[in-house]
């Protein structure tokens, strides 16, 4: 049915249909702005009978969708009086809605696309939402039908949302069906979440390969083996083929030519010239079909372990639980916390966000960010980052950092996804391959000259000198990343892994805090005739499985004395306690003074006078703010027994300069200061650094690292203003900010738990790095050496020496693939772990560098950091 409104020319024409409302509206569309489409959405959904709003702009036309009980005619007039504004909208009402679309990102969709919004609970979207069930939605759009980019974006988006458990795409429809955990997220959080993404939707990571030229290799194949081996008749059509998909090598080589070079394209248009001469395609068609495979399975291969890999690191919190003025409990969008909200959190939960803690008492898994396995007790005053895991207790956190804004935020964003750019080793692969064409191509000629066919010399120049060092230089990145935030070590910068091989100085700023000394054991004290070293026997038992550095003291001061650890049974992790049995039986508890002071637990007397002694407070107000020193107190059967303190002595960093020395004997170690000079020489030579030079500004330092090396490691505080001149001028820059400054920080890399040692885990890394690379290489290499003396003693054609070198290149890529998988299962085992035994702790583990030789001492550095360029990712 068609009926006008009113009688003047130029009034909407109206339809009733069984839905709603059809109607025109040019009055919506005018004008370049959205400022009327969003008037128009906020009057029209002001109305309770309003179900979902399609709009066409390139027809001017508006679909208005109605409740099922909604009776047109009256909803029509009551829409026109809100249009006319006769009638207005609740303030309340109008504030929320005008909110929501705010949030629906309509200005980054494409012009003249028509967008449909509709509601999902009481949220507004322009996803087409169905329910399929209480945990499971089925999404669409009709953008994810014309664009794989899309697609690709918003399920990278669905992986990193934390509670959503799986999600398929269906590939005829584009719809995507999720399944989430609806105590963790809610369907219309879900759905404003994807709303809140569409700008890194539309541009955010680099799209998945395109098919286009494997399509076109593997009809290119079908044709060429139809023409070779079925019909001859066919065969000028296939060589026609391949020679159209070979003509960018040759544009390429000619340009090369102008040059004087000779390199890759020459290579590929000389085994073309040789196809076109035989008049057979099936073998380079074959070649092709490899080269546009490999690429492709190696960037599956790395996103399909990227969410076990890099998940904790990439997780978005959605909602968090505020506490209002009044007490009350309500969740609330993440987005619309502000610094100094009080956020809570309970046993079994992450930390949405980034906070310190105001009230309560409990033990926070950390490892998810800076790799020490155990959990860290927290008290108030403490600092809790987003993404770590409440494993006991209860705290009440004030925000810090609103707006979603967080320290693992400042992760994920650096984390590599899809092809990593600017790695020396990358272009080292290209300069390296390049190369190889010339000697190719010259025992091709002499090969052809001496047998006057061109079997044996399409052997000759058939092998893939590229494809699989391409693969490795990338995947071999991804693991080093992997390996080193499993360690406790963040690279902003990827590429600096590759850097890393060719530095041997390393320059330490004095905001490197040198004067930090290494936690140890400083007294013990017991109570009557409890023997002090039971006292030190069980507290190192508690800590044996931790990584944290009151656990190093204590194993290094039991191994000093020669003690033998005993074997715990039915150990417990509590808010500020270990709690296990001994071997007859009784209760002991390793526990914290704050547990000490809440339980209430006895002090034997004699013991309080040995901590009078000892300088040691019952009193958990005056535990020192650093929390590796914090005393542990031993308690057996509900009465405190003993406790253990600790303290700094000499700088944490000595060991690591000792070994880096051992390591690679040409290190050079110096220390840069803005203290006078015997200061600098003093705290320089504590730390083992023979030369200092102090009396510097930051200008200074510059200029002095510039001419001490220009391939130097800068160490130091990167998120202080008063270091940016020096790491410019450095090849590599390590900060050791640690997690509360990353998002300031500036340095390639930063050391997460603020230790200096680390720096000999970071060479480590690399030189596991090069190892893999090496290794890679001679794979491949000695793969291509087989198919091309294949062709001079084994009668090789082309085909069996392109298939030699691609059985490289896939030994390679299962090599890399393996170590992945291997890195991807160890935390998929420590996520489970840590959701399925909640009173467990996380075991601290001897982890061994994947890639990593046994003689790690004996690894050179290669020529090919030579051509990285020296301020690449400062």
């Amino acid at each position: 049915m068609r009926t006008r409104v009113g009688k003047a020319p130029g009034r909407p024409l109206v339809r009733f249909t069984p839905k709603g409302i059809r109607f025109r509206a040019e009055a919506v569309f005018a004008g370049k702005s959205d400022r009327h489409v969003r008037e128009f959405l906020t009057r029209a959904f002001a109305l309770q009978e309003v179900e979902a709003v399609t709009l066409f702009p390139g027809q001017t036309k508006i679909d208005v969708e109605l409740r099922a009980s909604a009776l047109a005619v009256r909803a029509w007039r009551k829409l026109g009086a809100l249009l006319r504004g006769a009638s207005a909208p609740d303030s309340s009402v109008r504030e929320r809605i005008v909110s929501q679309i705010s949030g629906l990102g309509l200005e980054e969709l494409a012009p003249g696309v028509p967008v449909r919004v509709g509601r999902h609970g009481g949220a507004l979207t322009i996803w087409r939402v169905r329910q399929l069930a209480a945990d499971r939605l089925r999404i669409s759009h009709p953008a994810l039908r014309r664009r794989r980019d899309l697609s690709h974006r918003l399920r990278f988006e669905l992986s990193a949302l934390h509670g959503v458990e799986a999600h398929s795409t269906n590939p005829l429809t584009g719809a995507i069906s999720v399944r989430f955990d609806p105590n963790l997220l809610e369907g219309d959080r879900l759905i404003a979440a994807l709303e809140k993404a569409w700008p890194r939707l539309l541009s955010g990571l680099e799209p998945p390969l395109s098919p286009r030229k494997l399509v076109a290799a593997g009809g290119l194949l079908t044709l060429a083996a139809t023409a070779q081996f079925f019909r001859p008749a066919l065969r000028p059509f296939a060589v026609l083929g391949i020679a159209l998909y070979g003509l960018p090598n040759v544009i390429a080589a000619a340009r090369q030519l102008s040059r004087g070079e000779v390199g890759l394209p020459m290579l590929y248009s000389t085994g073309m010239a040789f196809m076109l001469w035989s008049g057979m395609p099936f073998s380079s068609a074959v070649m092709a079909v490899f080269m546009q495979s490999w690429p492709r399975l190696s960037q599956k291969a790395a996103q399909r372990v990227d969410r076990e890999l890099f998940g904790n690191s990439r997780r978005r919190f959605v909602w968090a639980r505020l506490r209002q003025n009044d007490g009350a409990e309500i969740r609330i969008d993440v987005d619309r916390l502000e610094e100094g909200d009080i956020v809570l959190l309970r046993a079994g939960e992450y930390a949405p966000v980034d906070g310190i803690v105001s009230e309560g008492f409990a033990a926070v898994d950390e490892d998810m960010l800076t790799g020490v396995m155990g959990a860290i007790d927290k008290a108030p005053g403490d600092r809790v980052f987003a993404s770590t895991f409440l494993r006991a207790g209860f705290l009440a956190l004030r925000v810090c950092r609103a707006g979603g804004r967080s320290a693992n935020n400042a992760i994920a964003e650096r984390l590599p996804y899809g092809v990593i750019p600017h790695l020396p080793s990358s272009a080292e692969v290209e300069r390296i391959a390049n190369r190889n064409a010339k000697p190719a191509l010259a025992l091709a000629a002499f090969a052809l000259v001496a047998t006057r066919t061109p079997r044996t010399a399409q052997a000759v120049i058939r092998p893939d000198y590229a494809t699989a060092p391409r693969l490795s230089a990338q995947l071999s990145t991804v693991i080093g990343v992997g390996e080193a935030l499993r360690q406790g070590v963040f690279f902003r910068a990827p590429s600096a892994l590759d850097r890393l091989l060719g530095t041997n100085v390393y320059v330490f700023d004095d905001s490197a805090g040198l004067d930090r000394g290494r936690v140890a054991v400083a007294d013990i004290c017991a109570a009557g005739d409890i023997d002090r070293l039971e006292i030190l026997k069980l507290a190192t038992a508690a800590f044996a499985k931790r990584g944290d550095a009151r656990a190093r003291a204590l194993r290094a001061e039991s191994a000093h004395r020669r003690i033998e650890l005993p074997k715990l049974l039915r150990r417990r992790r509590l808010a500020g306690a270990i709690r296990f049995e001994d071997s007859i039986g009784r209760l002991i508890e390793v526990a914290t003074t704050s547990y000490i002071d809440l339980a209430g637990l006895a002090v034997h007397e004699s013991l309080a006078t040995s901590l009078a002694a000892a300088d040691i407070n019952l009193d958990p107000a005056r535990d020192p703010r650093d929390a590796d020193l914090r005393p542990l107190w031993v308690a057996r059967t509900g009465e405190a027994l003993g406790a253990v303190s600790f303290e700094r002595r000499e700088p944490g960093v000595l060991s690591a300069i000792e070994a880096l020395r051992l390591r690679n004997p040409k290190a050079r170690f110096i220390y840069l200061s803005g203290s006078p000079q015997d200061v600098a020489q003093f705290v320089a030579s504590r730390a083992g650094i023979e030369t200092a030079i102090g009396g510097l500004d930051p200008d200074a330092k510059a200029r002095t690292i510039r001419d001490i090396s220009r391939r130097a490691v800068w160490i130091g505080d990167g998120a202080a203003a008063a270091s940016r001149p020096s790491m410019a001028a450095s090849t590599i820059s390590i900060s050791i900010g640690g997690a509360p400054t990353l998002l300031d920080d500036a340095a390639d890399i930063v050391l997460l738990h603020q230790e200096l040692s680390d720096i000999l885990t970071i060479r480590q890394l690399a030189q596991a790095h090069l190892a893999r690379l090496r290794a890679d290489y001679r794979t491949v290499y000695a793969a291509n050496l087989l198919g091309a003396a294949g062709g001079f003693i084994l009668g090789f054609g082309s085909l069996q020496a392109g298939l030699a070198s691609n059985f490289g290149t896939g030994l390679v890529l299962s090599a890399r693939w393996n170590d992945l998988k291997c890195l991807a299962r160890a935390s998929e085992r420590r996520d489970i772990a840590r959701l399925t035994a909640p009173t467990e702790e996380l075991e601290y583990e001897q982890r061994e560098m994947i890639g990593l030789g046994a003689d790690d001492a004996a690894i050179n550095f290669p020529d090919l950091i030579e051509q990285a360029p020296v301020t690449d990712g400062v």
